[in-house]
């Protein structure tokens, strides 16, 4: 990975300022981009699958529908494709996602209203542990969104924790405020714990940067003394 890393500093061509403003002057922008990609991982001697790149254009302007290539293989073009699990939109609202995301956390509910059952059910500790691997675990995922997603997206992603703990909860549950029911399992909202995800991602992240910065200035370095 450090090798192709590297590579694709040397090979990387300068940014374009011209505006892109139709679809034939991003082709013409990302074909030298492609090109660097592909000579980087020649380079670096790795593989790479076609079939699970895809192209996304988030300008609203453009009306067409992008036209790229990597090598000789043409990349198809997808509304909404995922990347690491997260589905884009044009937007970038992240709505598409949490829509997604509602039917996953639906079903686990669901599953854990069957795992409580009613008098050979699990206890309340194992149920809360299954919450927190199997519910809680996609709810939390990449904090980021959750973070800057608009407010009935929070809503929602906050509405699943309370029907869990609703569920979890062997007294009158449906009476409790969804602070008596953080209060009682000891948990925060989805919100706070994304907070502090993101932020302990954050530090972690800028221990290691300097490191890369370091070794991309080291090879900018050598590469502008040999021109």
């Amino acid at each position: 990975m450090d090798k192709l890393f590297s590579s694709l500093i040397i090979n990387s061509p300068l940014l374009t300022q011209k505006e892109i403003i139709s679809c034939a002057d991003l082709d013409k922008a990302v074909l030298s981009f492609t090109n660097c990609i592909q000579k980087s991982i020649q380079e670096a001697t790795s593989n790479i699958s076609i079939p699970k790149i895809v192209t996304k254009s988030g300008n609203k302007k453009l009306k067409e529908k992008v036209s790229l290539k990597f090598g000789n293989e043409s990349i198809p073009y997808e509304q909404n494709p995922k990347f690491l699990g997260i589905t884009l939109d044009k937007s970038l609202s992240f709505t598409k996602h949490i829509n997604n995301l509602k039917h996953r956390a639906q079903s686990r509910v669901n599953m854990l209203k069957h795992l409580k059952g009613r008098k050979w059910g699990l206890n309340n500790k194992l149920l809360l542990i299954t919450y927190k691997a199997l519910i809680r675990s996609i709810l939390e995922y990449s904090p980021f969104i959750s973070l800057i997603t608009c407010e009935s997206n929070k809503k929602t992603i906050e509405s699943f924790q309370t029907k869990a703990l609703r569920t979890i909860s062997r007294s009158s549950s449906c009476l409790l405020s969804n602070t008596k029911l953080l209060n009682q399992f000891n948990l925060e909202t989805i919100q706070e714990r994304c907070k502090k995800l993101a932020s302990n991602y954050l530090t972690r992240a800028l221990r290691g940067i300097n490191r890369k910065i370091l070794h991309v200035r080291r090879i900018t370095h050598s590469t502008s003394q040999k021109i």
